[in-house]
């Protein structure tokens, strides 16, 4: 029993290391999916999932609500993304039997250390590519900027925690090393939605770590001039953040500003619609519409930019009440908020929680894999932070 264990254990870790770049690989992932699939029964740690039941269970209910608005309604194209949210719940309960949460942390940031040597190799042969624009970014970046970004967000935080918990000054210093290259990393690259969660996380520090005031003030106020200067020295950063754009303001150069818009005009009229959406391809199918009849784009190179790339709705809570309804809308956001409001005395998972919010409110997370796979390995974390946190404050009691 103890070799069958350490062999799920190894296949877990194995897991993690892969996701952040699940994107490229999306067999991989679930082979080893499988395969811990075939083993859970066998795990004599399978006890633990009750840790998980809450979690697990708000999930199950937002995923069967889904299937059910599915089925009932016919929408059988849109079965292929219903089937990746149950990816959500099914790798939160196969990670209930491994014990160790920094060992988990380590091979996620491994897994993201890799795939950022390799992208930097490639950005430096490149020569003088411009990050800024471009379809050729995924493939330097060996992924989707966002969530590649978002990947290493996620991996910052946790080398900062493994700093933090580390014995010996130079394995401290080691990760907040690493840390910061990834950080740095998200700046070179150009990832906003990153970048601001940096920020986020950062006013947050402040709040949990400095009990002076003052100091707390000071640094608090100094964010700013600081996200000022690293736009003025970042050429990549400022274009992304539509900054001396030579052909308009950053409203009109936004691509939200347009997808938004017409997710506004595409609301549902009827009782039905409003209740239990239209399904995903019938709102994606409407976007297109709405793209190929508004007139306010900047030209018409834009406007062909748009029906090429059909936007999706480029936010998590617009997309579930468009293609899924209120019912669906109301059990997410409930969820969302369980996870802020039991994280709300520790630092690191309310960290993540928040770059959750963020993540879900400027894309569609939960249509894709690597999407699905991040915000799971996101929970697991949060979950354990928090039983952790619930634990130490116990002994102190």
């Amino acid at each position: 029993m103890r070799h069958l264990d350490k062999i799920y254990n190894y296949i877990f870790l194995l897991l993690c290391f892969v996701i952040p770049f699940s994107g490229l690989a999306k067999a991989f992932p679930n082979i080893l999916i499988i395969a811990l699939v075939v083993l859970f029964p066998f795990h004599s740690q399978k006890k633990k999932l009750s840790n998980y039941k809450k979690e697990i269970g708000l999930l199950l209910i937002f995923c069967l609500l889904i299937t059910i608005n599915t089925l009932i309604f016919e929408r059988f194209e849109d079965l292929k993304i219903v089937s990746r949210l149950f990816y959500i719940p099914l790798v939160i309960a196969l990670s209930s039997v491994v014990s160790s949460t920094t060992t988990v942390l380590k091979y996620f940031v491994g897994g993201s250390l890799f795939i950022l040597i390799i992208s930097s190799i490639k950005v430096l042969r490149s020569g003088g590519f411009e990050l800024a624009n471009g379809d050729e970014v995924n493939q330097l970046l060996m992924g989707e900027r966002p969530y590649l970004g978002f990947v290493y967000v996620i991996s910052a935080l946790f080398c900062f925690y493994l700093g933090m918990k580390s014995k010996t000054r130079l394995l401290k210093t080691l990760y907040w090393i690493t840390s910061a290259v990834f950080v740095g990393f998200i700046f070179l690259i150009a990832a906003r939605l990153s970048t601001l969660s940096v920020f986020v996380g950062l006013i947050l520090a402040f709040f949990y770590f400095i009990s002076n005031k003052k100091v707390k003030l000071l640094a608090l106020i100094s964010i700013p001039f600081f996200l000022v200067l690293l736009l003025s020295f970042s050429d990549n950063l400022s274009k992304r953040f539509y900054i001396n754009e030579e052909y308009a303001n950053f409203l009109t150069s936004e691509p939200r500003y347009y997808i938004w818009d017409c997710a506004y005009q595409i609301a549902p009229n009827c009782a039905q619609d409003f209740i239990f959406g239209y399904g995903y391809y019938t709102t994606e199918a409407k976007l297109g519409t709405c793209y190929t009849e508004k007139d306010n784009f900047i030209d018409s190179q834009h406007k062909q930019w748009f029906l090429d790339c059909n936007f999706n709705t480029h936010n998590q809570f617009l997309d579930i009440f468009l293609s899924q309804g209120l019912l669906a809308l109301i059990v997410f956001i409930v969820s969302i908020l369980y996870l802020l409001i039991r994280s709300r005395s520790n630092f690191y998972a309310l960290s993540l929680a928040l770059f959750i919010v963020l993540f879900f409110s400027f894309e569609n997370v939960l249509t894709r894999q690597i999407g699905c796979m991040l915000i799971s390995i996101l929970i697991i974390t949060i979950t354990r932070f928090n039983i952790l946190n619930r634990n130490k404050l116990l002994n102190h009691t």
